[in-house]
């Protein structure tokens, strides 16, 4: 594939593929998340696991970077063939969870700076408001 091209496309329904970059560089994003969410796919990395071992639409798009070369596997050879470790391969979800969640916590962190006038990195680190709790009120004295 050539630098630019994308091999997988967020939202695609019909995933069909596993993808194991042999070489180039490739970049993964999601659409509403700001920059790429994992590192940038080398020679070794894969991808389009996720949509074949939970049977939904990919997650997010992939691009060639520069010119690359991947290593495709259809839905059936990759369940005959790497089935037995889908428990390893889901294991990289966490990882992409990480991905997005700081890249999601820098977007609102932005976003709350912009809208309050507070720097970035203060409003990352301060906690949220929370309301004052109501001060006990003392039951009424019961007489006999």
């Amino acid at each position: 594939m050539t630098a630019g091209e994308r091999v997988v496309v967020q939202g695609d329904a019909h995933a069909d593929r596993f993808y194991l970059v042999e070489e180039g560089e490739l970049k993964a994003e999601i659409a509403g998340v700001p920059g790429e969410v994992c590192e940038r796919l080398t020679r070794g990395a894969f991808f389009g696991e996720r949509a074949l071992i939970k049977d939904e639409p990919r997650a997010a798009s992939v691009t060639a970077v520069v010119d690359s070369k991947c290593l495709a596997m259809d839905r059936a050879a990759f369940i005959r063939l790497l089935g037995p470790i889908a428990e390893l391969l889901a294991r990289s979800e966490a990882v992409y969870r990480k991905f997005i969640d700081a890249a999601t916590q820098q977007h609102t962190a932005a976003a709350t700076a912009a809208a309050t006038g507070t720097p970035p990195s203060l409003a990352a680190a301060a906690p949220p408001r929370a309301e004052p709790e109501p001060e006990p009120v003392a039951a009424p004295e019961q007489r006999p």
